[in-house]
């Protein structure tokens, strides 16, 4: 929002920095000055670090020592944070949940003795590295602090406090994670005492045993969210030299000593000549490019380095490391202070415990249907005889060995034929001796000849039994391997996966990954995949270990020899590049996936390789393995044409659902139903506000939904006409939230616009046919026109300032918790501040001077009292604000509420958008509109038995 054109936005965080800053009885004291860094910087959210910041502090103070709650500092801070819940500043809507969400659950940890006992058995890990590191990044200690099991409750009920976001492309995941997170406490606490005590979770369930290892990487969170440089202000690298994520970077990888002002030089060194006008940045790009000058080495010479590391052969568990020269000595060291400035970075604002626990559980989504095997056997070229697959190279080396035994079985029988006719001929010459000594020499040479036709025979016998167990070989290798690839391979959820590149709305791709378990149980040993080398070598690695078991197999005790020959050419032909463009190519044919000419040139391109690839992520077999059950969670779905359609049939599926089920919705309104759109997994909320009177009541659906939500929308924007003046107030706001120097450009275009009364709908059609002609805009339009749709919802319907104190008197009147001795003060301080205001005072101007009046009437940035929301009601009652849209679910997307559907005003059509938690702003999702007008035929769906997922 450009603060240029919102003096009221100004005005409120003036306010908010006032008045924290006179605060002195907040046990919990949140800086003024970080907040503040963090919303200059952009780079991470300020609410997130907020809501972490107070899950760890509450952590700190109600865990003692030895490991225990005490009881006496929950109630008093229980008590405490009961009249801090609601923020009044800026998006101080969107903490409310978090707020709500802590304050729940301080109340069930000192009521419910079950969960106070589950969370007594989390214990500090043995033997467990990562998991030990895990819990000093929780509660950001260096590694030299010794662990115990204080700190490991400490980290386990911080991870319970903090809250739950979706941050990659892990919907399918996160989804349910948030239901057991929010709703099920002692299932929360028995996962993180297993993740301790073990190092993965496991569920065993119909005589399976299903376990996934303790992932490796946590996300990485704000680390790739894009930044507009010119929206830093006039003096950008000022502005992300205090930016607390980045000062945590450099300070974790070793390279900033006063801080600010070194981190500023370091900024202007690499970045000083760089032209960034119209462009954005990561802080992963920024926090790299810093660190390789840092260390003197480009980004070249670190992927070569990283790559001859994968290329180490395998020791026991890990990989023989070699003396390097300087150079690569400086890469090593580059490559650490990345990875700690990057962990760093990621928990200024996220959990890493809890984000751990959540990608763990993604693994479920691909073990029970044992994908790994399948993929293997597909990129090694088992399951069929196709050209350069190990099927094909197996029947080749067996057939050559087969062809040498036929000979062998047909020389044999040529000695035995004529042996056993030299022994006939003996028989006969001794019937007829004629002496003695001919006779005894006869009968010799019998003996001789006889011993040597059973030897033939034998060996004849021996090597035909040796020619079958070849010809069963085949059969038996395969049975062999695919039973010993779960024992040694398993494919689990990445969170850290550079493959996966989808957008901020597309966001089901998930990247799932190859790891070695070196046929070991101990899940602290396996290796992940992250590369060809480190495939090759863990295939060799994996034939190599097994052969031994194979050799001793009764069926192949004949072809020991054959059987060892056989799999050193294997382990040979595995390791030529061209085999493994060869497995490359079997999996795209397999998956009917785009392939490409020389695939290990261009892997970077390429969707699916024998150690990694990109999948939809199945929340259904997740949810099935996680809560031990035999088949899917029970589905209703349907694919939509028109979004009204979507949102009837949410409510006709809901009120089709048991009367049980029904009253558990509506006695638990933070709870909900797993669901997914044809592209991401969210949480259905049932018993959300009025879209819980949509379900309820026994009418005609549709009718309903047209006569009760549309109708009256429709009526409203069809009544806010827009002046010239208004007009202006929209295109200059529009204008400047382009970069300076396309300005211009926009300005220009929009001179064609009629100058005369318009509605909404009809400005806004102007504006599009305008813009259209600019070339320039193209790949940003549509965009482009979200953002007007977001405009016009946001700050319509305008007043004018001379109406304001009217306004403000009518809201307060509205509002049930504002007394008269609330409102006489607020009335005061209005007097006494004399807010800024602009001639044209929109909808938000007026809610923002409202929350700033209400924090200095109150003294307090945070009160009991949800006047937020209170305030909104009162505006929409007075049609102050746009109507309410029909919120009715959770898109688990950080800064992101709610999913709702409301009439458009740039459009005039119902449409699905998300929204914070009031619905006051919003945005349109036209990237599934595809989904929802029939252009796809791919269904959307409801799980609609919450037993199945634990919701009881």
């Amino acid at each position: 929002m450009p603060l240029s054109h919102c003096p009221s936005c100004q005005f409120l965080e003036d306010v908010f920095q006032r008045v924290i800053a006179q605060q002195t009885s907040v046990l919990i004291p949140i800086s003024s000055e970080q907040l503040h860094l963090f919303k200059a910087s952009q780079m991470q959210s300020p609410s997130s670090w907020k809501m972490l910041h107070f899950a760890r502090s509450i952590a700190e103070r109600i865990i003692n020592p030895q490991g225990k709650i005490d009881p006496k500092s929950l109630l008093f801070l229980t008590k405490h944070l009961s009249s801090y819940v609601y923020s009044l500043g800026l998006d101080g809507e969107q903490e409310a949940l978090g707020m709500e969400m802590i304050l729940t659950k301080l109340q069930i940890l000192s009521k419910n003795l079950d969960v106070e006992a589950a969370f007594k058995r989390v214990k500090m890990p043995y033997a467990q590295e990562h998991a030990s590191h895990l819990i000093r990044r929780a509660l950001l200690l260096s590694s030299s602090v010794p662990l115990s099991d204080a700190l490991a409750r400490k980290a386990a009920l911080s991870a319970w406090l903090a809250p739950l976001r979706q941050s990659v492309g892990s919907c399918f995941a996160t989804a349910p994670a948030i239901l057991i997170h929010h709703h099920q406490p002692l299932q929360f606490f028995s996962d993180l005492a297993q993740i301790f005590g073990t190092g993965a979770l496991k569920r065993t369930f119909q005589g399976y045993e299903y376990s996934v290892p303790l992932t490796a990487h946590v996300g990485l969170g704000a680390l790739r969210f894009p930044v507009e440089w010119e929206s830093l202000g006039e003096d950008p690298f000022q502005s992300l030299s205090l930016a607390p994520g980045l000062l945590a970077a450099f300070k974790a990888a070793g390279i900033l000593q006063q801080e600010e002002k070194n981190c500023a030089d370091l900024l202007k060194r690499v970045w000083g000549k760089k032209d960034f006008s119209f462009a954005t940045f990561t802080a992963e790009n920024l926090i790299s490019e810093v660190l390789l000058q840092v260390y003197e080495v480009t980004s070249e010479e670190v992927e070569e380095q990283r790559l001859q590391q994968i290329h180490m052969p395998f020791l026991g568990s890990g990989f023989v490391h070699r003396i390097g020269t300087k150079k690569s000595k400086a890469c090593e060291d580059y490559l650490k202070a990345y990875d700690a400035a990057k962990e760093s970075f990621v928990a200024q604002t996220e959990h890493p415990l809890l984000k751990a626990w959540e990608f763990t559980l993604a693994s479920f989504a691909e073990v029970k249907a044992d994908t790994s095997r399948w993929n293997l056997c597909i990129s090694l070229g088992l399951e069929s005889e196709q050209e350069d697959g190990l099927t094909a190279l197996i029947h080749r080396l067996l057939q050559s060995k087969i062809e040498k035994i036929n000979e062998e079985i047909a020389h044999f029988q040529s000695m035995y034929d004529h042996t056993y006719a030299q022994v006939k001929s003996l028989e006969i010459r001794a019937r007829h001796v004629s002496t003695e000594q001919e006779a005894r020499w006869i009968q010799s040479e019998y003996r001789v000849q006889r011993v040597e036709l059973d030897r033939i025979l034998d060996r004849r016998d021996e090597t035909h039994e040796k020619g079958k167990q070849l010809v069963s070989t085949w059969q038996i290798l395969v049975s062999f391997y695919l039973d010993k690839f779960p024992s040694y391979f398993q494919e689990v959820y990445d969170a850290g996966m550079k493959e996966v590149n989808v957008g901020i709305y597309d966001d089901m791709p998930a990247g799932f990954r190859l790891l070695y378990k070196h046929g070991r149980n101990n899940p602290s040993v396996w290796t992940l995949l992250y590369h060809a080398p480190d495939y090759i070598q863990a295939l060799s690695a994996f034939f190599t270990a097994t052969e031994t078991e194979l050799s001793q197999k009764k069926e192949l005790n004949l072809v020991q020899r054959e059987v060892s020959q056989l799999i050193t050419e294997i382990i040979l032909a595995i390791r030529e590049p061209t085999f493994l463009e060869k497995s490359i190519y079997r999996l795209a044919n397999h998956y009917q996936e785009p392939t490409y000419k020389h695939p290990l040139k261009h892997l970077d391109q390429v969707k699916r390789t024998p150690w990694s690839y990109v999948s939809g992520g199945t929340m259904g077999t997740l949810v099935s393995t996680y809560f031990g059950h035999t088949t899917p969670p029970t589905e209703v779905k349907r694919w939509i044409e028109r979004e009204v359609e979507l949102l009837v049939f949410y409510l006709d599926t809901l009120k089709e659902l048991p009367l049980t089920t029904q009253k558990k919705m509506i006695d638990s309104p933070q709870g909900g139903l797993l669901a997914y759109s044809p592209t991401h997994a969210f949480i259905l909320k049932p018993a959300w506000d009025p879209f819980i009177q949509g379900w309820q009541n026994q009418s005609y659906t549709y009718s309903w939904v047209r006569d009760h939500w549309i109708a009256p929308q429709e009526a409203f924007w069809s009544q806010q006409w827009l002046e010239p003046l208004h007009q202006e107030w929209l295109q200059q706001y529009l204008i400047e939230l382009f970069p300076k120097g396309y300005q211009h450009l926009v300005s220009q275009a929009l001179k064609g616009m009629p100058g005369q009364r318009l509605l909404p709908v009809d400005w806004r059609a102007h504006v599009a046919s305008l813009l259209s002609y600019e070339t320039w805009l193209k790949p940003v339009y549509t965009s482009m026109l979200d953002h007007i749709d977001q405009i016009l919802l946001e700050h319509l319907p305008f007043c004018f300032d001379v109406d304001l104190t009217k306004h403000l008197v009518a809201i307060w009147d509205m509002m049930p918790s504002v007394d008269n001795q609330l409102k006489a003060k607020l009335m005061q301080v209005y007097q006494q501040e004399h807010p800024p205001v602009q001639h044209i005072v929109s909808a938000c101007d007026i809610q923002h001077l409202a929350q700033a009046l209400l924090m200095l009437a109150s003294g307090k940035t945070a009160t009991e009292t949800f006047y937020i929301k209170e305030l909104i009601q009162a505006m929409r009652s007075l049609k102050l604000r746009a109507p309410a849209p029909i919120l009715f679910a959770d898109p688990n997307w950080e800064g992101k509420s709610s999913l709702g559907f409301v009439v458009n005003p740039g459009t005039g059509q119902l449409e699905l958008w998300t929204f914070d938690m009031l619905g006051v702003r919003g945005r349109p999702l036209s990237a599934w509109k595809s989904y929802l007008d029939g252009r796809a035929r791919k269904d959307w769906g409801i799980y609609v038995k919450p037993h199945e997922y634990g919701m009881v």
